[in-house]
């Protein structure tokens, strides 16, 4: 049909052989032929259409299905990619946050173990200005104003009773922020005074019910958290007072306090109690041998009478050292975000507090233990002073009396010697003994000389036998005193508390030793 149509051309006649002449067609055509024959329908040219357009569609869904299942496993590539990526990344957040607690760990850690806390208060600021992402952190304390002093005045001319309070920041952090130490900020400057003025975070009667419910739960009741000041935008307030330009951010200053115990009068009253409370302890065992005793008495007397012994209660006093002498000590804590126009987040704050209520608590704690270390190092150092004063007195004694009995022993040979001329001149006065002078006056100068040089020479050997003696146990002594006052004076490294450093720091300057090197920077 196809020929003997005159709409189909002998290039376009060609074009359709060629194709239906090709391979895949063919074969198509052969399958439908096949389909066809066997099925035997009454119109087959009807039924081979039919078949070749489904055959069609077959291979249009087949193309299709083979494009989705390609899809599928390139979206599946992708997914698992993806899914590396994720756990790559997941597991880079893993690290960084274990390397975040580790870090932080060993802050706490180097917080409970630190022997001096005022030494890591740097520690605390670097520690707070990372976990909280701050632009800056700096700790202030709240001292009071000085007198000045002079080269000629005593170590406590620098109190002022009636000077006013001020905060000194002592910490900053970060490093470009070091220009803020030693700035001062007066009582009535900013804002920051107001941590000292503000309540506790919790009320009291929810302390209270917090602390019977915990009690209730054989639980410890919660910490109170610190007094704190929160100013959400820091250009919108008029007091507050900037060091450079300022900007949008938010401000969070809290209160760390502890209860200071390391000073003198605080040692001296501990080391009294601790005696007196020997003394007392003494006391009441006495007291309780002698009940005993009397108890004992009335026992017997009531066996002997054949009576009901009723024993007497008695209850005696719990003896035990008193709290120690403590006084507060305060510092402002404060973070800002200025330049990055944000707020400090809740889980920020929280984590705020807790690092300065452990901050505060562990401080508190090892002072007291500083202190108690120090008054048991005091009462046995005064044990080693007696024993050693007592051994260096006998000693002494010892020395003395030797050094007596030889100077006696001396005197009264000398004493012997000059009664036995004076009876020999009164012998001569008296006339019972003649004289016999020499007939030369120069050999009796001659003989006096020569008395005079043996007993010169006897005198002066005796001194030198003396002298040794005495240099001997000079020298003795002295490896003992300086072997006690090395070991006195290393001892000193291990006290925090020491009386009299202005004394100690003198006879560093006389050593010549700089001002550099005796005191610590701050």
């Amino acid at each position: 049909k196809m020929i003997d149509d005159p709409r189909f051309g002998k290039d376009q006649l060609n074009e359709t052989v060629d194709y239906l002449s090709k391979q895949e067609i063919g074969v198509i055509i052969s399958q439908g032929l096949a389909e066809t024959y066997r099925e035997q329908p009454s119109n087959p040219v009807d039924y081979l259409g039919k078949w070749l357009l489904n055959n069609t569609r077959r291979e249009a869904q087949k193309v299709c299905d083979d494009d989705r299942k390609d899809h599928v496993k390139e979206l599946i590539a992708i997914y698992e990619r993806n899914l590396k990526l994720a756990k790559l990344e997941e597991d880079d957040k893993k690290k960084i946050q274990k390397a975040k607690d580790d870090k932080e760990e060993a802050f706490f850690t180097k917080v409970e173990k630190c022997e001096d806390h005022e030494d890591i208060v740097q520690d605390l600021c670097e520690y707070l200005q990372e976990y909280t992402n701050s632009t800056s952190v700096f700790v202030s304390k709240l001292v009071q104003e000085k007198n000045p002093i002079e080269e000629d005045d005593n170590d406590k001319a620098h109190l002022k009773e009636d000077g006013a309070l001020f905060l000194d920041i002592h910490h900053s952090a970060p490093e470009e922020f070091k220009f803020l130490l030693r700035k001062t900020i007066g009582i009535d400057e900013g804002v920051v005074h107001d941590v000292f003025k503000e309540e506790p975070q919790t009320e009291p009667n929810e302390v209270k019910a917090t602390e019977e419910e915990a009690e209730a739960e054989g639980e410890e009741p919660p910490e109170q958290k610190p007094a704190s000041v929160d100013i959400e935008e820091i250009v919108r307030e008029p007091r507050l007072k900037f060091f450079k330009v300022p900007r949008l951010g938010n401000l969070f200053c809290v209160r760390l306090s502890y209860e200071r115990c390391l000073f003198e009068q605080a040692l001296d009253e501990a080391v009294k109690d601790v005696y007196d409370v020997e003394n007392k302890k003494r006391q009441q065992e006495i007291e309780k041998a002698m009940f005993e005793e009397q108890e004992a008495k009335r026992k017997e007397e009531a066996e002997k009478n054949e009576t009901e012994f009723e024993p007497e209660e008695k209850e005696w006093e719990e003896i035990k050292l008193k709290p120690y002498e403590t006084e507060m000590v305060d510092y402002a804590v404060c973070l800002d975000t200025m330049g990055q126009d944000r707020q400090f987040t809740e889980a920020e704050k929280e984590k705020v507090f807790k690092a300065i209520m452990t901050f505060s608590k562990v401080w508190k704690e090892q002072e007291r233990r500083n202190l108690e270390k120090d008054v048991n190092r005091r009462i046995e150092k005064a044990e080693e002073d007696k024993t050693f004063i007592e051994k260096a007195k006998a000693r002494f004694e010892e020395v003395s009396e030797k050094w007596v009995e030889q100077n006696l022993e001396e005197s009264e040979e000398n004493r012997d010697e000059k009664l036995k001329r004076l009876e020999y001149k009164k012998m001569i006065l008296n006339g019972e003994v003649i004289e016999i002078r020499p007939e030369s006056p120069s050999e009796t100068k001659k003989e006096d000389r020569r008395e005079r040089r043996k007993r010169k020479e006897r005198e002066d050997k005796e001194k030198e036998e003396n002298k040794d003696d005495s240099k001997d146990q000079a020298e003795e002594e002295e490896i003992d005193f300086t072997e006690k006052w090395k070991n006195d004076l290393k001892e000193l490294t291990q006290y925090r508390v020491i009386k009299m450093t202005r004394v100690i720091q003198t006879a560093f300057y006389l050593l010549k030793y700089t001002r550099e090197d005796i005191c610590e920077e701050k």
